[in-house]
């Protein structure tokens, strides 16, 4: 009976190998070994500096105050991370329209990497929504599918 407080865990032998190793890698039971795609988290290295990310910025979450500045709300997501992080969302939601805030100097590494993080994200989201009873299935399916292309394409 699953009542929520249970975790199983499971350890399997060298014998069982879920995942085909790539050629010339000698870790076969290694999901992350290098040549399968999934290394992009070996090539971040640590930093000593961070910023305020909002965590899923877009024009929704930017209000205009009365004065006409802008005001960011729904900031329970705002964290002291990496700016490549936000640039990534920032780059999903407004794909060309992207430019006019992009910046310089952003880690190219911490970008891909990320890439796949909120791809994977984005597939995960929706798939949750469809084991309820999300009303437009097939629209949320459509999400799903498109977000798994795409984190797909990355590897």
């Amino acid at each position: 009976m699953d009542d929520a407080t249970t975790a199983i865990a499971y350890r399997w032998s060298d014998a069982e190998n879920y995942w085909p190793a790539a050629a010339g890698d000698a870790d076969r039971t290694d999901p992350f070994s290098p040549g399968l795609g999934l290394d992009l988290a070996a090539a971040v290295r640590p930093r000593a500096e961070y910023a305020v990310v909002h965590g899923e910025l877009g024009p929704d979450h930017v209000l205009v105050g009365a004065d006409g500045r802008p005001v960011v709300i729904d900031v329970e997501g705002t964290m002291y991370f990496d700016a490549e992080w936000e640039h990534v969302f920032l780059r999903i939601r407004f794909h060309d329209a992207y430019r006019p805030v992009a910046v310089d100097g952003l880690d190219e590494d911490r970008l891909a990497f990320y890439a796949l993080a909120h791809r994977l994200s984005l597939t995960a989201g929706p798939l949750r929504l469809l084991d309820g009873d999300f009303p437009d299935r097939p629209a949320m399916a459509g999400i799903a599918e498109h977000n798994l292309r795409q984190a797909l394409a990355l590897l």
